[in-house]
């Protein structure tokens, strides 16, 4: 079972979310539109971090206003960072982001 969570925001561009998502972390994309994340790590290849048993940390999908994020709970202290770098990205642009959970 995991965690859903939306991230939603006045102002924001799925474009610039996604340069944002390929700075900082390692991705995988599927086909519809389900970005899996997870941490980089410093001096790990980012195909070894993919190929760990806590692979993926996060599931993503980009939203017209936000994220949709999913907790897939095998890595918390991960996924808490995830979810912090994520609503920092979002607070640089907008003065609040509206959070629900399912």
């Amino acid at each position: 079972m995991a965690t859903e969570y939306t991230l939603r925001c006045q102002h924001f561009a799925p474009t610039d979310a996604l340069r944002f998502l390929r700075s900082g972390f390692v991705m995988a994309g599927l086909g519809n539109g389900e970005v899996r994340l997870a941490l980089s790590e410093p001096g790990v290849d980012n195909w070894r971090v993919a190929g760990r048993p806590d692979w993926p940390a996060a599931k993503l999908w980009l939203q017209p206003d936000g994220f949709y994020v999913c907790d897939q709970l095998k890595a918390p202290a991960q996924f808490d960072r995830i979810l912090r770098l994520l609503l920092d990205y979002l607070l640089v642009d907008n003065e609040s982001v509206q959070i629900s959970s399912r």
